[in-house]
């Protein structure tokens, strides 16, 4: 089973290299797609020193968003569960054992991270303010409502896919 990795990058200096010694160091088969999305700072310097580690790296000219770079990314998916990665370090890699569990156990096609759920994990994280929490809160609720889920983070960065599921959904930013 291979895991394909996108990871969106936008003006991420501080954080890149980390995170791809990270994501480098999990003990799957793994495919690393990283879209970087026209970042001013020195992301694309840091990202092309990985160049012979990295399967796929895309360079935009101009930043298009996350959704323009998952949208690039899809086409060069040769695993089997995919998972969208950020690169900004609020998420851990060592989750994905925990992520893709219930996939490669086909007993679900997709998963949801959460910021909320053990939120102490993530104390030293900006998303901890009051403020984000509650208008995340409002907003998880009343996606739930019309989405007739149960969701506890509807925002969360961390999404895994089955990707046979992935690819048939026609993304649009």
């Amino acid at each position: 089973m291979i895991i394909s990795i996108i990871i969106p990058c936008y003006n991420e200096e501080k954080t890149i290299k980390k995170l791809l010694n990270r994501v480098l160091s999990i003990k799957l088969k793994k495919q690393i797609i990283i879209v970087n999305d026209g970042s001013t700072d020195r992301s694309k310097l840091i990202i092309n020193s990985y160049k012979n580690k990295i399967d796929t790296i895309i360079h935009k000219r101009k930043n298009d968003g996350k959704g323009s770079c998952i949208i690039s990314a899809k086409k060069f998916i040769k695993g089997d569960i995919v998972i969208i990665q950020d690169a900004d370090l609020e998420y851990d890699p060592n989750d994905y054992y925990k992520l893709i569990k219930p996939i490669k156990e086909k007993k679900i096609l997709v998963v949801y991270g959460s910021r909320v759920l053990n939120k102490s994990n993530y104390k030293n994280n900006s998303f901890v303010k009051s403020f984000r929490e509650f208008g995340n809160f409002i907003l998880t609720s009343i996606s739930n409502f019309f989405n007739h889920q149960r969701l506890t983070d509807a925002h969360t960065c961390y999404k895994v896919f089955a990707a046979s599921l992935f690819k048939k959904i026609p993304l649009q930013q």
